[in-house]
């Protein structure tokens, strides 16, 4: 099957999004004929994959495309041009609205057989994405609860979805370092308990709650790891900012040692981003529960999808106060909470991107 992964997306990049379509084109390239398409490359290939930590090649195409003026007209005729290459026959995957609407009406190759990987409903009128909905041979969505509004908004039927949440780099995973050894290489105190946060550390996120927490536990050291100098520095006047340890981005596979080294792990989501809290699929939340460390999740919809009380531990959503009882319970009855961390490690080791891409390419085939 020759598959086309149509994106207009540029790299390198610290957004998690252009992050999961990489493991995602590096998981369907094990399958298929696969090629990626991409908006721009800084730099050649081999580093955007080494600093992914992509270990298995695929071919990718650019576009050239970066930025200015009618950026994304411009995309769209880079990306009509590939498509009249492709043989007949090719399956195109398409995540952005916006493009796969145009392409619809200036593509019957296109039109006739594509399939659209759904992650929100909001930031585009509702007649585009009806349109896209409407011709697209399966839709691929995150969680149960993105599914069920899809369908009751635009009438998508039942089965032309498949439902897959995000997976992650599970052979990374397999055989975690020892929490001394993970200290020590990463330079961390063998003393205090550790609270780790990875992932940008954005208002999406609730950073500032994470660091407010950070100023009412000083006993505790809190570590944010994610994004990149300028993002970390823009945060420099919340709240109890001086008060948590930062790292940058680390590359995935080095993800391991942060969860290895830490004593709780948390993922949280502001309310301040309501389409967020109720239909995210962050990426690092699967992740933390295949490191076998105690986990805090956000109490919010986007989480609830993702795991229940018998594996994490929820706190109020946007509330420091919250986030650091959750944290003193763990601490304070560890063994208990490691048989929880225990049984969410087993549960989802088998979520990886392989698994998802082979998902997809069945639900595909069974559309073709």
């Amino acid at each position: 099957m020759n598959f086309c992964y149509l994106t207009t997306f540029t790299y390198p990049s610290s957004f998690a999004n252009r992050l999961q379509v990489l493991k995602m084109s590096e998981a369907f390239s094990g399958l298929c004929d696969f090629t990626l398409v991409v908006g721009d490359m800084a730099g050649d290939a081999k580093t955007i994959f080494y600093e992914n930590s992509i270990h298995h090649a695929f071919f990718v195409r650019t576009l050239g495309i970066s930025r200015g003026r009618l950026r994304m007209m411009r995309a769209v005729r880079g990306l009509l041009n590939i498509i009249r290459q492709c043989p007949s026959g090719t399956v195109f995957y398409v995540r952005e609205p916006l493009p796969a609407f145009i392409l619809s009406f200036v593509s019957p190759q296109f039109r006739n057989n594509f399939f659209f990987e759904a992650h929100s409903f909001a930031r585009y009128p509702a007649f585009i994405y009806r349109r896209v909905f409407r011709y697209a041979r399966g839709v691929v969505v995150t969680s149960e609860k993105k599914a069920t509004v899809f369908q009751k908004l635009f009438g998508i039927p039942n089965e032309h979805v498949l439902v897959r949440g995000n997976g992650f780099d599970a052979n990374f995973f397999r055989v975690m370092p020892k929490k001394e050894l993970a200290r020590s290489t990463l330079g961390l105190s063998p003393d205090k308990p550790v609270v780790t946060m990875i992932g940008k550390p954005t208002e999406e996120r609730d950073i500032s709650t994470f660091l407010a927490a950070a100023e009412l536990m000083s006993d505790v050291l809190f570590l944010s790891v994610g994004g990149v100098l300028r993002e970390i520095e823009r945060i420099k006047s919340y709240k109890g900012f001086s008060c948590a340890h930062f790292a940058e981005r680390a590359r995935p596979e080095e993800v391991a040692a942060y969860y290895a080294a830490s004593d709780v792990i948390v993922v949280l989501l502001s309310t301040a981003f309501p389409d967020i809290a109720a239909y995210a699929s962050p990426l690092k939340a699967r992740e933390s529960l295949a490191a076998g460390v105690p986990v805090v999740f956000s109490d919010v919809p986007a989480l609830r999808d993702v795991a229940d009380e018998s594996l994490v531990t929820f706190v109020k959503a946007s509330d420091a106060e919250a986030l650091v009882k959750g944290i003193q319970s763990i601490l304070g009855d560890y063994d208990a909470y490691q048989k929880k961390a225990n049984q969410a490690r087993r549960i989802f080791l088998d979520q990886s991107w392989q698994t998802r891409a082979k998902d997809i390419i069945q639900f595909i085939k069974k559309h073709d």
